[in-house]
């Protein structure tokens, strides 16, 4: 718990000092149509149902700034293997548990949505995630 607890703390000192910086340049994705993260979300996402809303915020974290933190020339790869609760801004609120990034943003005005489980590469845009 400990861990979890720096972890955590880590992450969001992290989202503070990168939010400015990211709001910024989503500004300059969105005028050019490029890559802009609307919200992304890691966790344990199939375990809550609607009765278990405390159970979920316990178990996804709002990562939303830290992957557009990641957004280079409006694009975004994270490869294969990569346990993305390492990525700065992430952390991990469910240990030995299967997670999931779900993301959604929006790429020539256009809204796509796209789920990654932890190990899995992913990469963005893809006219697969248009919605």
């Amino acid at each position: 718990r400990e861990n979890i607890s720096r972890r955590k703390g880590e992450a969001e000192q992290a989202t503070v000092l990168m939010r400015p910086l990211v709001e910024n340049r989503q500004a300059i994705e969105r005028e050019q149509g490029g890559l802009v993260i609307l919200r992304a979300e890691y966790g344990v996402l199939n375990a809550a149902s609607k009765s278990q809303t405390n159970r979920r915020a316990a178990e996804v974290v709002d990562v939303t700034v830290a992957l557009a933190a990641l957004v280079n020339e409006s694009q975004l790869s994270l490869p294969r293997g990569l346990d993305k609760a390492q990525l700065i801004g992430f952390w991990d609120p469910s240990p030995l548990r299967r997670k999931q990034l779900v993301v959604d943003y929006l790429f020539d005005g256009k809204r796509h949505h796209v789920k990654s489980s932890n190990r899995d590469p992913l990469h963005l845009p893809m006219r697969a995630h248009e919605v």
